[in-house]
């Protein structure tokens, strides 16, 4: 037993100094491998609209942009038995609709995409753009 008491009163010290060093490198990884994780989900958002959008303009080359009163569902089931410009529903990366305007919101152009981001809820700073510009 001694000797156990000696080893302690040694190393332990330097035991502890080493479980705190791990403990402070594993929340830096943890926490940059979070925001890594949000901006992945952020572009996956965006690559989103801006697959809505190339549908919308194909839509409009064979029937014009949909009326806001249509939105994204005829895209799923175009008039006249076309073949569906989306197989299922478009959604962000949270699985939040995707919201059209016909005409825009804001900005300019026929019509606007966006996604209400993380928080679910749309008119916040953390809406998503197919275009990484913050409009206002």
């Amino acid at each position: 037993m001694e000797r156990v008491g000696r080893w302690a009163r040694k190393y332990l010290p330097e035991l502890i100094l080493l479980s705190v060093l791990v403990g402070l490198v594993g929340s830096v990884v943890l926490v940059a491998q979070s925001q890594n994780y949000k901006g992945a989900m952020r572009g996956t958002t965006r690559l989103k609209l801006k697959s809505v959008e190339q549908a919308l303009r194909q839509y409009n080359i064979d029937n014009d942009y949909p009326t806001q009163a249509q939105g994204l569902a005829v895209l799923n089931s175009p008039p006249g038995g076309e073949r569906p410009y989306f197989k299922d529903w478009p959604k962000d990366a949270w699985n939040n609709d995707i919201m059209y305007y016909n005409p825009p919101l804001r900005g300019d152009g026929p019509f606007e995409v966006k996604s209400a981001g993380p928080d679910g809820q749309f008119g916040t700073d953390d809406d998503i753009y197919p275009d990484k510009k913050r409009r206002r």
